[in-house]
């Protein structure tokens, strides 16, 4: 049995369980995954020499997450994200000199992966099973039906410079079925969600992909194969959940118009 196989078969139903029992356990386990998957691309960026400030971000990032654990007012995030703008520049104005790329790749970690991981607990104040499973039943069915309408029917590359495997057809076909699926989902578990469903399909497929495309164009930027090795046969944090960190915030906003109307 194939590495990738195993570590399947213990990951999915600790995923599951984290998922159905919510609240502080779902919101501890999305800390811990941001504050590996800020690791895993700083990593991957010091490799070609340039040295973001992770333990300023990582700071930041445990900041926001106690805010949201204490219920604190929605001005604490303004105050810290911009505490996090006003350390980067004294930081470069009286530590180290910092190059241009060094910055940037600070703001980049907290904008490509604290914020869109922030969201999946977003989602969980939903206080839904439904929608927390769209998080990750949105990435996975796209993810799922591309490799399998690619491999069948795939004839066009989509970016063979990114990412030479991935087809046209295959990509269509991972909207198609998620689309399809979902909305099935849907109608089974949340009819009234059932109008969302077929735009949620639709832009949440195309997000994961492209959320999959620009992890696979960051790691040819570094040239390492995969981001890390947390999950044997899968790669790291960032190679498994790039495509989640773009579905969940769709979910996010989709729902909370849903629950708004």
């Amino acid at each position: 049995m194939s590495s990738r196989v195993i570590t399947s078969l213990i990951g999915l139903p600790i995923l599951i369980a984290v998922i159905f029992i919510g609240g502080h356990l779902l919101t501890a386990a999305v800390l811990l995954l941001t504050l590996i998957a800020l690791h895993e691309l700083f990593k991957g960026f010091r490799s070609i020499e340039i040295h973001a400030m992770e333990k300023l971000t990582a700071f930041t990032v445990l900041a926001i997450y106690l805010g949201y654990v204490f219920n604190l007012n929605p001005i604490f995030y303004l105050f810290v994200a911009s505490l996090f703008v006003i350390m980067l520049m004294l930081i470069n104005l009286f530590g180290k000199a910092l190059h241009i790329y060094d910055i940037s790749v600070t703001a980049l970690g907290f904008l490509y992966v604290v914020l869109p991981f922030f969201h999946i607990v977003l989602v969980n104040q939903f206080d839904s099973l439904f929608f927390i499973s769209l998080v990750f039943l949105l990435a996975w069915v796209s993810d799922t039906c591309a490799y399998f309408a690619g491999r069948f029917f795939g004839k066009h590359k989509l970016l063979p410079a990114v990412s030479p495997k991935k087809t046209v057809e295959g990509a269509v076909g991972g909207v198609l079925g998620t689309v399809i699926l979902v909305t099935l989902f849907a109608a089974i578990l949340e009819p009234g969600f059932i109008w969302y469903a077929v735009p949620l399909g639709l832009f949440g497929s195309i997000s994961g992909q492209i959320g999959d495309l620009i992890a696979s164009k960051i790691k040819r930027i570094m040239g390492i194969k995969d981001y890390g090795n947390l999950f044997p046969g899968h790669g790291g944090v960032l190679d498994r959940f790039d495509s989640i960190m773009m579905t969940a915030p769709i979910v996010f906003y989709v729902a909370y118009i849903y629950r708004l109307l």
